[in-house]
């Protein structure tokens, strides 16, 4: 698959690969487009195109080392957990792999913002409900 610099919302998705367990449908989710993906144990290196969008990432179960850079800069390494939340701004196309440490299936959610129309703290709250209600793990609630 050939990839483009950038891309839109809608488009980054296929980019990021796994198994996809929920997405968001409907008006009711204009503002904002969330999934939940279950990743392959190992994650071959890959270019993401660049998004102007804000990006979140949260980790809802599985250990991998995540590795990222921008245009062949050093390799940085994440050792990511269950409860691992990452955020990030639009920006260049980067890179990234990944492997499992643990035999625990990685599942993590991903989740970004129109750029047109940001979420207040009310709408905030409901995507993370709403993340966790459909992956069946409310004792995070707890921890939040």
């Amino acid at each position: 698959m050939s990839i483009p610099e950038t891309t839109s919302t809608e488009g980054l998705e296929p980019y990021l690969g796994g198994k996809c367990l929920f997405h968001n449908r409907g008006d009711a989710w204009r503002d904002l487009k969330a999934w939940i993906v279950d990743q392959p144990p190992e994650g071959d290196t890959s270019t993401l195109p660049s998004i102007s969008e804000s990006f979140i990432a949260w980790t809802i179960s599985g250990e991998v080392d995540f590795q990222e850079r921008e245009y062949k800069r050093p390799w940085i390494t994440h050792r990511i957990r269950k409860g691992s939340f990452f955020l990030t701004t639009g920006g260049a196309p980067y890179d990234v792999r990944w492997k499992a440490v643990t035999t625990e299936p990685s599942t993590v959610m991903n989740a970004q913002t129109n750029k047109d129309r940001p979420l207040d703290a009310r709408q905030q709250n409901i995507v993370m409900i709403s993340a966790l209600t459909a992956t069946g793990d409310l004792n995070i609630c707890e921890r939040l």
